[in-house]
């Protein structure tokens, strides 16, 4: 394993993202991080890709301060009335599997996963992820723990790939540039 260099927040890592890029995150709860994308990263594309569907409950960053929210469709109306008139942002309500399927390879320079998160859908995420990210583009991801940190490592191990950045959130991000075998 590489030497990983740490940082204190995630948001220190949307500053090594390349500006005017394809950017995709997954599982955006109510748009709180997707606020801090569109402000550092300024990307030319923010697909924001989530099921806002039934009652859901997170926390902060690091874990904390959870909260439980009655009916997520509100809260994609609310995004939705946010941004649209943004042309950049793409609102997809969408489980992100058959969304990155349906979606061309080697599109996105940036994706951040942090949706479902059992060790087999964040396996799923960063293996569809793989496929449409550029050589070169970053696949991050939240609360790098447990599952997590269990489906990044078997996905890092299987596709000869190493984690570039940690940031020492409460619940830790990931930072992987990806490099592609050629074929």
């Amino acid at each position: 394993m590489n030497n990983i260099t740490h940082y204190k927040t995630r948001s220190q890592l949307l500053e090594l993202i390349p500006k005017n890029c394809n950017f995709l995150e997954i599982g955006v709860f109510v748009g709180d991080f997707a606020k801090e994308i569109l402000e550092k990263v300024n990307p030319k594309n923010l697909y924001l890709v989530d099921i806002w569907l039934g009652k859901y409950g997170s926390g902060n960053k690091d874990g904390e301060n959870h909260y439980e929210i009655e009916d997520m469709q509100t809260v994609y109306l609310n995004l939705y009335q946010k941004y649209k008139d943004n042309n950049n942002v793409h609102l997809v309500r969408s489980a992100s599997v058959p969304f990155l399927q349906s979606f061309e390879n080697d599109f996105f320079d940036a994706i951040y996963i942090d949706g479902d998160h059992t060790d087999q859908a964040v396996y799923d995420d960063i293996f569809y992820s793989y496929h449409k990210i550029k050589n070169g583009g970053i696949i991050m991801g939240h609360d790098y723990h447990y599952g997590v940190k269990y489906a990044v490592d078997a996905f890092c191990n299987k596709f000869n790939q190493e984690i570039k950045f940690i940031a020492d959130d409460g619940c830790p991000s990931f930072f992987i540039e990806i490099k592609k075998q050629s074929k």
